[in-house]
């Protein structure tokens, strides 16, 4: 025999789980220092032209690697 559940039931229960999940946000939101926000903020900044220049030789590596397939597609199209 098979149990059926209200849809009265099913949102309450959602509505709990919601309540909980915002208990939950609120709490680790408040858990987290602004020091040290402030101190990760500064070091990104202190190495922001290094990341620069990680982010630029990936972008150029991905466009050169892209460009060749796309070469070699075109050439066995032809």
């Amino acid at each position: 025999m098979s149990k059926s559940v209200s849809n009265d039931a099913l949102w309450d229960k959602f509505l709990e789980i919601k309540e909980q999940i915002n208990q939950y946000l609120k709490e680790q939101k408040v858990s987290v220092p602004t020091q040290e926000q402030v101190d990760i903020a500064s070091e990104l900044r202190t190495n922001k032209d290094e990341i620069v220049e990680i982010f630029k030789k990936c972008i150029q590596g991905l466009g050169t690697h892209c460009d060749s397939h796309f070469k070699t597609m075109y050439k066995h199209i032809e």
